[in-house]
């Protein structure tokens, strides 16, 4: 059976893919997402996060060799989860493929019978607890927030972070569905772009020597998070209302693109 994607298309019997983002741009504007997945009007575009993707990448490839020796890293050992470790599972690095979650059943997706939805995404990483079994989500963030000497915590506080926790909530939900032994308990490893070194001297720059080697320092935070995925199922029926509508409702008033995609469709409709 070919994949249901893109446009919705109500005659097609295929599980309808939809992403963890789509699900949080549905809570954010129920029109928008309309215009978009009913009537096929894209979204304007936004540069990618080169940056934040090169750090996601390099610290999966830090905690990767712990993951063949199956020991807690220092840096969870410091912080007194030493009970955890890199999980090591055939199947993880198909987790971790986002642009292609709909692809195969062997990636990071379910599907929501009662809707016929197939929901998934790409997470970052996955701890195996030693003394329960059980598998905690972590997922890695960059920022620039302080600096060492002066630094701020880092939180889960404030209106956007919310969307991180929500984002982590459906990991959850997602791998329970999977017959994962999920831990709610799940962690954010947030690493900070730092503008002094640790001793709290300002930095006077980046370059290392007359080569053109040049370094960042950052400052890692882990953040302990308990997910609640108990809105994301109701969420999953909300979104097939929405998907089954044949007028546009209305945008939230918070909304960013709505003149935009309002405009955008009446110019594609004849």
């Amino acid at each position: 059976m070919a994949r249901h994607r893109g446009a919705y298309n109500t005659g097609n019997k295929a599980p309808y893919e939809l992403s963890r983002s789509w699900i949080e741009k549905w809570r954010d504007c129920e029109a928008c997402f309309w215009l978009t997945k009913v009537k096929g009007v894209k979204q304007p575009s936004i540069p990618g996060f080169l940056i934040n993707s090169l750090t996601d990448k390099l610290l999966k490839h830090e905690m990767d060799g712990y993951r063949r020796t199956q020991q807690p890293h220092p840096f969870f050992e410091a912080k007194g989860y030493s009970h955890l470790v890199p999980l090591d599972h055939p199947e993880l690095e198909d987790w971790t493929d986002s642009l292609q979650f709909g692809a195969s059943p062997a990636k990071y997706n379910t599907v929501h019978e009662p809707t016929n939805i197939l929901f998934g995404g790409g997470i970052d990483d996955m701890f195996l607890n030693t003394e329960t079994g059980e598998f905690h989500c972590v997922d890695y963030k960059s920022t620039a927030a302080s600096s060492w000497g002066f630094r701020e915590e880092i939180t889960l506080d404030g209106k956007y972070k919310q969307g991180y926790k929500r984002q982590m909530d459906m990991y959850v939900w997602i791998g329970k569905q999977r017959g994962l032994p999920m831990s709610d308990e799940s962690f954010f490893l947030y690493v900070d772009g730092q503008n002094s070194s640790p001793a709290g001297d300002k930095l006077e720059g980046m370059y290392l020597d007359t080569s053109g080697a040049a370094q960042l320092l950052f400052h890692s935070t882990l953040i302990p998070y308990v997910a609640d995925d108990s809105w994301v199922e109701p969420a999953l029926f909300g979104v097939k209302e929405t998907l089954e509508k044949s007028v546009c409702p209305p945008h939230s008033e918070q909304c960013e693109y709505g003149a935009y995609l309002d405009s955008a469709w009446r110019e594609s409709t004849p």
